[in-house]
């Protein structure tokens, strides 16, 4: 199962319908979800809970097993998410899942291609929005784009974001990135 951007429903066992939508806020990065139950002969119930969001609809894959329907959410304060939705409403559940990496294309594709792409990488004069000053805080120089893209890093309970800001520091002054593997290493927690 697939969820779009425009909400999908599902025939629940209960004689109930379901249907996820996204509700999107102003500036929105992590994308807000809420359910709508309707059943034959009562109003609709909307369910809305504020841990009950993804940071990209798109890749939700809801499992259905008999009554109890599984959504996995991500990563949540370090934890894997899902909402569990019953008959009787949703509710949010985290679980402790150690520290295991961030996977290797997740942190090739997105991570280490902010200072591939130039986001740190090229020298500062290249950059309209970066001076020479800037590299010194680099977190708080570059694009609301590049902190967007972070953004669903930062509940992953191997990402470091100090390390990458340090690697940001380091190839926005001297206009070098560090090789992929050390930054997989120090970053992404891959060894």
């Amino acid at each position: 199962l697939r969820l779009p951007r425009r909400g999908v429903s599902y025939p629940l066992p209960m004689q109930e319908s379901l249907f996820f939508q996204p509700f999107l806020g102003s500036a929105a990065v992590k994308i807000q979800l809420g359910l709508v139950v309707l059943s034959q002969n009562t109003s609709p119930k909307v369910i809305l809970n504020d841990d009950f969001c993804v940071w990209n609809p798109d890749n939700i894959r809801p499992e259905i097993d008999g009554e109890v329907i599984t959504i996995p959410l991500g990563y949540q304060e370090g934890k894997r998410a899902y909402a569990i939705v019953t008959s009787e409403g949703l509710k949010i559940q985290q679980n402790d899942i150690g520290k295991p990496p961030i996977k290797d294309k997740d942190c090739r594709k997105w991570l280490y291609a902010m200072l591939e792409e130039g986001n740190c990488a090229q020298l500062p004069e290249e950059h309209d929005y970066l001076s020479s000053s800037d590299c010194d805080d680099i977190e708080n120089a570059v694009t609301k784009h590049v902190h967007n893209n972070l953004a669903p890093f930062y509940d992953h309970p191997s990402f470091n974001p100090k390390e990458f800001w340090k690697q940001c520091t380091r190839a926005c002054k001297s206009g070098k990135k560090t090789k992929y593997n050390a930054f997989a290493r120090k970053v992404c927690g891959i060894k």
